[in-house]
Order: C-alpha cells, then sequence, then structure tokens
C-alpha cells in the first residue's frame, strides 16, 4: 500500500494550524487576567472568580491570594483545552 506523503503533510499542516489557535486560544484568559491586575488589583471580576471558586483545594500565598487562586483556577482548566485538542486533532495527524 502507498502512502501519499502529499496527503499527510496537508493533514499535518491543518493540526498544526490547530494547535496554534488552541495555543492563542489557552493564553488569552492568561493575559486577560495579567492585564485586569495590573490595572486594578482589587478588582471585582478576579474576587468573583475567587470566591465562586473557593470550595476547590488549592495552595495560595501568604503575599497575594486573589492572584494565586485565580491563577490556580486557570491552570485547573488547561487539562480541558488539552483534552479537546486532542480529541479533536487524533485522526488529523498522521505518522
Amino acid at each position: 500500500m502507498m502512502i501519499d506523503e502529499h496527503s499527510i503533510d496537508i493533514d499535518n499542516r491543518k493540526a498544526n494550524n490547530l494547535l496554534y489557535l488552541f495555543m492563542v486560544i489557552g493564553v488569552i484568559p492568561l493575559l486577560c487576567i495579567l492585564a485586569v491586575y495590573y490595572t486594578n488589583p482589587d478588582n471585582l471580576f478576579l474576587h468573583t472568580i475567587a470566591t465562586s471558586t473557593e470550595n476547590i483545594p488549592s495552595i495560595t500565598s501568604a503575599y497575594n491570594p486573589l492572584m494565586t487562586k485565580v491563577m490556580d483556577i486557570y491552570c485547573k482548566t488547561a487539562p480541558f483545552l488539552a483534552l479537546i485538542l486532542f480529541i479533536l486533532t487524533f485522526k488529523t495527524r498522521k505518522p
């Protein structure tokens, strides 16, 4: 059976483009959180995130508990984005 390398390259290019898209989508919330924090460290949006997820266990810093809680929630949602990316590119990427 002959492997068509051109179609494999096209499929891998599609998967790579999807990977770049998800990378940008994954970084946007981080940049938004940092921008909101640096403009106003006592922002209501950040407090809302922290208080609505206070039942989720996390290690918080004594220096800045609000920011560490928000960043912890951001990091805990990253595997879901990775799982979605894996599901979408599983059949697209070829060896």
